[in-house]
């Protein structure tokens, strides 16, 4: 697998320089060439919410609202963070998600595919800031494994929101 082969040097002239992994930012379509599937990173990242009988998610019942609540957050701050950076949908769309986060909260993977399967051209820029805004947030929450979730984003111009 392809997933962590480059890196973000994040140098803060201290003792404290770190090394951080831009996260994956890939359409659905593109995680064969990438070697990967939807099926090995869910192995990897169990849902937070799974219908699936043995399933273990890593969150408790208790942190199901709090982690609702980022979930939202992360589509709230995604939006945002778009309109600040002047990225205009040219209509609305749909997109699947399905994102998978390390267990200290931040995000590795974001995959997506467009609810109508078209490849809009803004594509190449729409990757771009979501690997930028992806490798800055965060989720408040902690678990004691990786996880993901999965779910559609409604995409909006900023006037409708």
């Amino acid at each position: 697998m392809t997933s962590w082969t480059s890196l973000l040097m994040a140098q803060t002239g201290s003792k404290g320089t770190q090394a951080k992994a831009l996260p994956n930012v890939w359409q659905a379509g593109e995680l064969k060439s990438k070697g990967s599937s939807i099926g090995i990173l869910d192995e990897k990242y169990p849902k937070v919410y799974s219908k699936q009988p043995n399933v273990s998610v890593p969150f408790s019942e208790q942190d199901e609202p709090y982690f609702k609540e980022e979930w939202h957050r992360l589509f709230r701050d995604l939006n945002q963070f778009l309109k600040n950076k002047g990225f205009e949908w040219p209509d609305p769309y749909v997109l699947y998600t399905r994102i998978y986060f390390n267990k200290s909260g931040y995000i590795e993977y974001v995959i997506y595919q467009y609810g109508d399967n078209s490849v809009p051209a803004h594509d190449k820029q729409f990757k771009a800031l979501v690997q930028q805004f992806a490798l800055q947030w965060k989720c408040m929450l902690k678990a004691n494994r990786n996880f993901s979730q999965n779910g559609s984003y409604i995409v909006k111009e900023p006037d409708e929101e």
